[in-house]
């Protein structure tokens, strides 16, 4: 007779629950710990079990690590999920183990995996027809694209992700992905077509409910700039900074505030922009961002 310890199912599910609420709450240390305790358990739990428990693990283990900015750790502790072979069910799992992955290796500039680990997430997604995981692959190989200013494959990747947003049923999904390919466009110089997607953004998000669409209309303000429409251009960009500083969407007001402050000295409104410029900078300091820190002093 075995002295091994059986360990119910249920019991590691707990486990895990709690990580994924850790994660949630952005406490990845205390995650990182619970994902570690239920590896180190389910040996005890039965065979068919494992596979699954293993799996879901795995990633949450990945994805406290990455937060914690231990991107080859993360590599480490998920690497061996892909081994793991199962039922459908099983596989489906593993959809989750390689976008972590891909988000760690990114971390630790190997573009090439997180490229592969993306790309392999987006057709097992496809393959047993989970729209939001297709979209949340695609927009990630969309964003490697656009860091590598290969245009056409950005904004090809970018309607493959608006189409499988489209079909998971979560408006959320798709009027990110809508953003998204938005601001691609944005920012390969497309202007006529990011304006008319980050319009649709704008029309069909109540700020109240959510406060980061103040950051597209920034972006719009942007593209109306490039198009010379520059009264429409300040509308925009105070609405969003406005939305963005009610709702606390601390690093788009910020960033709106910079672009304020250089429309203000192009306009020859030096006193307001020298006020926004000023107000923005320990706002920029505070989130660590040291180019548009740069930026604003340059200004000032």
């Amino acid at each position: 007779m075995s002295d091994a310890p059986h360990i119910a199912p249920e019991h590691i599910t707990s486990i895990l629950d709690d990580a994924e609420a850790a994660v949630s709450a952005s406490d990845f240390e205390r995650a990182r710990e619970l994902a570690a305790d239920s590896l180190a358990q389910i040996a005890g739990v039965k065979h068919d079990a494992q596979a699954a428990l293993e799996l879901r693990a795995r990633a949450l283990l990945g994805s406290a690590l990455t937060r914690l900015l231990l991107a080859d750790e993360a590599v480490d502790a998920m690497l061996p999920a892909l081994q793991i072979h199962g039922d459908s069910g099983v596989e489906v799992l593993k959809i989750e183990v390689l976008l972590q992955l891909g988000i760690a290796c990114e971390q630790c500039q190997r573009v090439d995996d997180a490229f592969r680990y993306f790309e392999s997430a987006a057709d097992l997604a496809s393959t047993h027809d989970l729209p939001r995981a297709e979209y949340r692959a695609l927009d990630s190989l969309r964003l490697i694209y656009s860091r590598q200013s290969d245009m056409e494959n950005a904004i090809r990747v970018g309607e493959a992700a608006l189409d499988a947003a489209s079909r998971s049923s979560i408006d959320s999904s798709y009027l990110g992905a809508l953003n998204n390919l938005g601001v691609t466009h944005y920012g390969f110089g497309n202007n006529a077509r990011a304006l008319e997607l980050l319009q649709q953004v704008v029309a069909a998000v109540d700020p109240e409910q959510n406060p980061n669409v103040g950051g597209t209309y920034i972006n719009i303000a942007g593209v109306l700039t490039r198009m010379g429409h520059r009264d429409e251009a300040m509308t925009s960009l105070r609405k969003g900074i406005d939305i963005c500083e009610r709702g606390g969407v601390r690093h788009f007001a910020a960033f709106g505030r910079l672009s304020l402050g250089s429309q203000l000295i192009e306009l020859g409104d030096y006193d307001e922009a020298l006020e926004t410029l000023q107000q923005t900078l320990p706002e920029l300091i505070a989130l660590g961002r040291h180019q548009e820190e740069a930026d604003a002093r340059g200004h000032i």
